[in-house]
């Protein structure tokens, strides 16, 4: 069973605060709370929606970098080059974690 938690971006203190289910936080006007995956990228890092991930895999661009989200309980990632959202994250051993959209924008002005 996955662990339920979320992580939401305070853009007054510029850090994440993290919390679980059960536990009472109050985010704000324009925060955003991102969900956990129940996945780790290849180096054990926690995955949540928001995160900027490097796929690495023999039958990809090795350089291609996508933002992953979740809808309607999916797991997607979103390439943000294309504005469409792209596959599914089934393998994430293939993935690093690189940054988030809230502290490394810059990551996805790269692509372009």
């Amino acid at each position: 069973m996955r662990e339920i938690k979320f992580r939401v971006w305070s853009y007054r203190y510029k850090q994440f605060w993290y919390f679980g289910i059960g536990e009472e936080f109050t985010w704000y006007k324009g925060e955003h709370p991102d969900q956990y995956t129940g996945l780790k990228d290849k180096n054990g890092k926690e995955i949540y929606e928001g995160d900027i991930v490097q796929i690495y895999n023999l039958f990809r661009n090795p350089n291609r970098i996508d933002v992953v989200t979740l809808d309607e309980f999916r797991l997607w990632l979103k390439d943000e080059e294309w504005g469409y959202e792209g596959e599914s994250l089934d393998n994430p051993g293939d993935t690093e974690v690189i940054g988030n959209i809230y502290e490394n924008p810059e990551l996805l002005e790269k692509k372009s």
